[in-house]
């Protein structure tokens, strides 16, 4: 067993030499082997036990060993106790996530402060099978097919390619204690029922099924790694950011020119807490406007357009006051600077500008001017046209696709629509030859 583990690692290059490594010891059979291994093959290490205090006497029962185990071995130890139920319920999650969390926290404080290259955990290829069935049946996508990987960052499992068998009759030959946690023959956790109930019948259909799902996972990993690049790419090239991240645009024609949009998609957004089930809705059954909502988090639907909002709708900055004297507009979604030219300037500003930047008559604008986001029944009259518009038509006109139409901002005179921002100036507020000062505003949107 000890040349599987030191072949294992030389496979995933992880080399101890040198190195300090810390050791995640409960006391049970698994840990307490690897502690045995590491001895065995003279590495560099300590042990870090955590009493959860969730089982009363057991728990002291479990530290008391742990901090004899580390004397027999003539290792340092660790300890820490917590109060995970109490961190459980005042962050509102499982007592399973909390515990992990508390763990895994608290190894990496060790980490820093003592001077550990690596951190230990003594997960086998039970785990990763037992991982691999509990995110299938989640609902993973390809990153929960790979189950556990063998490291991450600093964590890492040399014993995963080893099966609980394989475990055991090494424990039994080298005669190793180990204490055995009453919670794991517990059916309450899910992992449990997996452990107990699910693997055994797996396994009665195919005696290697344990193997086959750790082979699985070794494969789907190796897949991951591929398609992730590729992915990667195919993100930069459909996915438009906007306002630093806080929107992304896609042009549904690009996307529906490759093989499954909707698993692109679900790369793309699923991550957010979309279902694999709401994409295929998307491209195939919704209309233009619909909105597909998880949490905070939006897509909206165009023409040919996809809209996704993050954290929408979250606190769109309040109507903004500009005085004469503003050199830059914070937003919600960009920014606005502005400069007012002396007259004899004004030469250098063209009549003419692009959508992102307004070139507007000083003398018609009443400071304070507000900037806010347009309202049902806002109308002013495009640069151009004699007659006024609704906001709301004026951007169906301009094709704004949906999703980008809720964040769009005016600039506003004394109740008079100078500039929709990004867009188009009002005729009213034109340049002319009489100009004299103008006042220039630019939209930034990163």
């Amino acid at each position: 067993m000890l040349r599987k583990i030191v072949d294992f690692l030389e496979s995933q290059k992880i080399n101890f030499e040198n190195k300090k490594v810390l050791i995640a010891v409960s006391g049970g059979i698994d840990s307490m082997v690897l502690v045995h291994v590491a001895k065995k093959l003279e590495w560099n290490f300590a042990v870090a036990h955590m009493n959860f205090k969730l089982r009363g006497d057991e728990s002291e029962g479990d530290q008391i060993f742990v901090e004899k185990q580390a004397a027999h071995y003539s290792v340092k130890v660790f300890c820490k106790q917590v109060d995970t139920l109490e961190f459980a319920t005042q962050h509102k999650i499982s007592i399973q996530e909390a515990a992990r969390n508390l763990r895994y926290e608290w190894f990496d404080e060790l980490a820093t402060e003592e001077g550990f290259h690596y951190i230990l955990t003594a997960h086998h290829a039970g785990d990763v099978a037992e991982t691999l069935i509990f995110n299938l049946v989640r609902g993973a996508g390809l990153s929960g097919a790979h189950g556990i990987l063998a490291s991450n960052g600093k964590i890492i499992r040399p014993m995963l390619q080893l099966s609980r068998k394989t475990i055991e009759e090494f424990a039994s030959q080298e005669n190793i204690s180990w204490r055995e946690d009453s919670s794991n023959s517990s059916e309450k956790y899910s992992r449990n029922k997996i452990r107990h109930s699910i693997l055994p019948l797996l396994e009665s259909i195919n005696p290697e099924a344990q193997q086959h799902l750790m082979q699985h996972a070794f494969l789907m990993k190796g897949y991951e790694e591929i398609i992730s690049g590729y992915m990667m790419e195919l993100e930069h090239r459909l996915v438009i950011p906007m306002f630093d991240g806080k929107v992304s645009m896609i042009y549904l024609s690009n996307l529906k020119s490759y093989p499954s949009p909707e698993i692109l998609l679900y790369h793309f957004f699923g991550k957010y807490g979309f279902n694999s089930s709401d994409f295929t809705s998307l491209l195939y059954q919704s209309e233009t406007g619909a909105q597909f909502i998880s949490g905070r988090h939006r897509l909206v639907l165009g023409s040919d357009t996809l809209v996704f909002l993050k954290n929408f709708p979250e606190e769109i900055s309040e109507p903004v006051l500009v005085v004469a004297e503003t050199k830059q507009i914070e937003l919600t979604y960009g920014n606005i600077t502005l400069e007012i030219s002396n007259p004899d300037l004004t030469g250098r500003f063209p009549v003419k500008s692009d959508k992102h930047t307004a070139i507007l008559d000083a003398a018609k604008l009443r400071f304070p001017l507000t900037v806010r986001v347009w309202r049902r029944g806002d109308s002013f009259r495009p640069f151009g046209m004699r007659g006024t518009k609704l906001i709301s038509d004026f951007l169906t006109d301009e094709k704004i696709p949906s999703g980008l139409k809720e964040i769009v901002y005016l600039l506003v005179s004394d109740n008079e629509v100078a500039w929709v921002v990004g867009h188009r100036i009002s005729d009213d507020f034109k340049i002319t030859p009489e100009t004299g000062t103008v006042a220039k505003f630019q939209y930034h949107q990163q």
